[in-house]
């Protein structure tokens, strides 16, 4: 088993969220640091230099599309294929004020993002 430590990797010390997409690769996102894509060989930081709308990381969802949506502080970033597009909250949930009491869901039936607030009771699609 390899280790990792913050020393070689300090972006590691800013972990809140973590996921696995379905190629199999490791999602971090950080509180500051961006997000971190994990192969199972080496770590890829995405922040605001590559593109990102935010380094501060809210939770992050992959998609049926191969797409991996991050959500932050700012904003949504979209990544598919070494793209990135940003978006507003607005811009995909004009009916809410977003903020940390919010979840990003994918409906896989619908092929839709949901969000949702943190106790599940309201949803917007």
């Amino acid at each position: 088993m390899q280790e990792y430590s913050t020393k070689d990797y300090p972006f590691l010390r800013n972990c809140i969220v973590q996921k696995v997409a379905p190629d199999g690769k490791l999602w971090i996102g950080t509180y500051g640091d961006g997000v971190v894509c994990f192969d199972g060989t080496k770590f890829t930081q995405i922040s605001t230099k590559q593109g990102l709308l935010s380094t501060m990381v809210l939770d992050l969802l992959h998609t049926h599309d191969g797409a991996s949506w991050i959500v932050g502080n700012q904003g949504f970033s979209r990544i598919k294929s070494e793209s990135i597009r940003n978006y507003s909250y607005k811009a995909l949930f004009p009916d809410i004020a977003f903020s940390e009491q919010h979840l990003l869901k994918y409906n896989a039936n619908t092929k839709r993002l949901i969000c949702c607030d943190v106790h599940l009771s309201r949803y917007y699609e």
